[in-house]
């Protein structure tokens, strides 16, 4: 009578009331009985028994396995039953199964999960439990569910799919009183996966509870995802959780995230994770990569037309080590820099990039992120402290400023890209002053000795199909100078600067000489180079060049004029040639330049005195030329 009094209009049992109640009425005698159970509608909680047909017969207490129908959550199951009676605790044996099954809408019903869609081509369900009232049956039950083929679809908070794995099969098993776990084995893409889900038990289910203990791990292409907190229900409403996601080589999620990843490690990424009314958001986020630590927030905003993501971190410090610009080939051993290595250089950074950069990868969302490292470090070399701010806007890149600040100068990097009409849309600039490039040669493997100084002012604009050959119609200017210590060729990937330390064996032979600076100021015009000013000085010799190069055919052409400081009375200072391509060029004279060498040899008595008097000497020190080379940024030539 009191459960029937909560029927009455406006009244309601508590919940914990409801939820222990006797499942069969005290004093009944099923000792022998013939059973024939017709229900339309059973109220179970959370969700509905309907349209139950049952027939059976008990004797002395025990009902053996006999077959039932019935609908549950809206889903057609069909099964076998057995009862148990004999005892003081009731024992009920369930076995059912049904075909293909929308698991989403199942699983909404029961008030379990708001956030999973799909279909399992099998349901399988065997269900024992022990008690005379609810609350016994629910805590010394045990239940397993199998799911066999179909699609699962994980929705975020914009309701859309997060990701859909391609099920094998999923076992969700229940021992009596313990934590409901869940093993899913399938495929995202074509990339294998196994995640492994523990919960609440079936009391916490079974009573209505608002918060369950919840934790997840899956693992996939080498890399390992973890959930551990508390969730509302059903899931999906939110809760709060620690995210942690890891693996040893970011590259080996390319395929998951369809875009060639950089191939950074070992790498992880933790932090408190919880859903907000308009995503996600990750605070007091740590990041690392190798031995670099970074620290921030990081938050996802899925109510526009594009999800938005916004980061922001700080670093007390950052090995460039921990982010090599590509795999490195482990048990090659270092040699000097060929031509070749040059050109598969510069064509698989730019490859890379594209593939990294490409235009679908850049439409699907909108970010902005904003990086401050106190110490950016390479190798035992200390750089400075550095700045990064990066935004996608509608599939367009926007870098800049990136920012080092070096112990004697800075370096600076402003990248606009653009990839999303066909072709690639690329405007750059870079500017570097007085960089050891002693640091550069061994971050690149190149010498562990080398020493010098390197300032660049490099602005291109340009349009293409390919970045590759974003150059061949390529409009701005390449401003450099080096002030070398030791002076090696092949040191830098920059084709031009090579060609001039490549001469200065031809120029000045003498040991005992010192280079002073070394300058090359290029305008570019629709892939091709023209020279401004080609200047390398030493402490006997000066040499002026002029020339240009084509970057569709390759092709260069350059002319060296040296001239030697000081009286150098019947010196031959013979015209230097270069010829060739970018990769395989040659370093010689003219038969014509050399009879007018002789020429002048003959005259030099008079002529060196007379430029001597007239011009003055030139400084040995190349402090006319060397002590500010670089045109002004923006600036007309000078």
């Amino acid at each position: 009578m009191p459960e029937l009094e909560t029927l009455r209009s406006g009244q309601s049992a508590p919940a914990e009331r409801k939820f222990d109640v006797p499942i069969l009425p005290y004093g009944i005698d099923l000792e022998d009985a013939d059973l024939g159970l017709g229900l339309q509608r059973v109220v179970l909680g959370r969700t509905d028994l309907a349209d139950v047909g049952f027939g059976a017969r008990v004797r002395e207490g025990r009902l053996s396995p006999s077959p039932f129908a019935a609908t549950f959550a809206g889903v057609p199951f069909e099964g076998l039953l057995g009862l148990d009676l004999r005892s003081e605790v009731p024992e009920v044996s369930l076995a059912m199964s049904t075909g293909e099954v929308d698991i989403g809408a199942l699983l909404r019903r029961l008030g379990v999960a708001e956030d999973l869609d799909g279909r399992a081509n099998a349901l399988q369900v065997e269900i024992t439990g022990r008690g005379s009232r609810l609350r016994d049956m629910a805590e010394r039950s045990t239940f397993e569910a199998r799911l066999l083929g179909g699609e699962l679809a994980v929705r975020g908070a914009s309701h859309e799919p997060l990701a859909r794995i391609r099920l094998n099969e999923a076992i969700i098993a229940a021992p009596a009183g313990k934590r409901i776990a869940a093993r899913v084995d399938g495929a995202l893409d074509d990339t294998p996966v196994e995640i492994l889900v523990w919960s609440g038990t079936l009391a916490d289910f079974a009573r209505d509870a608002t918060k369950v203990p919840f934790s997840v791990n899956a693992n996939s292409a080498g890399a390992r995802l973890t959930l551990e907190g508390e969730v509302a229900l059903p899931l999906g409403r939110g809760g709060q959780l620690t995210l942690e996601m890891s693996g040893e080589r970011l590259d080996s999620l390319s395929g998951l995230a369809r875009v060639a990843l950089p191939p950074w490690g070992p790498w992880s990424i933790r932090g408190p994770f919880q859903m907000t009314p308009t995503g996600y958001e990750v605070r007091r986020l740590q990041v690392r990569v190798g031995t670099s630590r970074l620290n921030g927030t990081g938050r996802l905003d899925v109510t526009g037309a594009r999800p938005r993501l916004d980061v922001r971190i700080t670093a007390p410090n950052v090995q460039l080590d921990d982010f090599p610009p590509r795999a490195a080939r482990a048990g090659v051993p270092s040699r000097p820099a060929m031509p070749e290595d040059l050109r598969a250089t510069a064509r698989g950074a730019a490859t890379q990039t594209q593939d990294l950069l490409s235009a679908a990868f850049l439409r699907r969302l909108d970010a902005y992120f904003d990086v401050e490292v106190r110490q950016v470090l390479s190798g035992n070399d200390r750089l400075g402290d550095g700045k990064l701010v990066a935004q996608i806007v509608e599939g367009h890149l926007y870098l800049g400023p990136a920012e080092v600040n070096l112990p004697g100068g800075t370096a600076k990097l402003s990248i606009s890209y653009d990839p999303t009409k066909g072709a690639i849309d690329l405007a750059a600039g870079a500017y570097i002053e007085r960089f050891d490039y002693g640091i550069l040669a061994r971050r690149l493997r190149r010498a562990d000795d080398v020493k010098g100084f390197f300032s660049l002012n490099f602005e291109l604009s340009g349009k293409a199909p390919s970045l590759d050959t974003i150059m061949n119609q390529a409009n701005g200017r390449i401003d450099f100078a080096i002030w070398p210590t030791d002076v090696r060729a092949g040191i830098f990937d920059l084709w031009s600067v090579n060609v001039l330390l490549a001469l200065l064996p031809f120029i000045d032979p003498n040991s005992e000489s010192r280079v002073n600076c070394v300058v090359g100021r290029f305008d570019l015009n629709d892939g091709k180079l023209r020279d401004d000013t080609m200047v390398i000085d030493t402490t006997r010799v000066r040499v002026r060049g002029a020339g240009g190069a084509n970057f569709e055919t390759e092709a260069l052409g350059f002319r060296f004029r040296p001239r030697a400081k000081g009286l150098a009375l019947l010196s031959l200072q013979t015209p230097l040639q270069v010829t060739g391509t970018f990769t395989d060029y040659s370093i010689g004279v003219e038969a014509g330049d050399v009879l007018a060498t002789i020429l002048r040899l003959l005259g030099s008595v008079v002529v060196v005195p007379f430029e001597w008097l007239t011009q003055g000497p030139l400084p040995r020190d190349g402090a006319d030329v060397c002590t500010d080379p670089l045109r002004q940024t923006g600036a007309a030539k000078r």
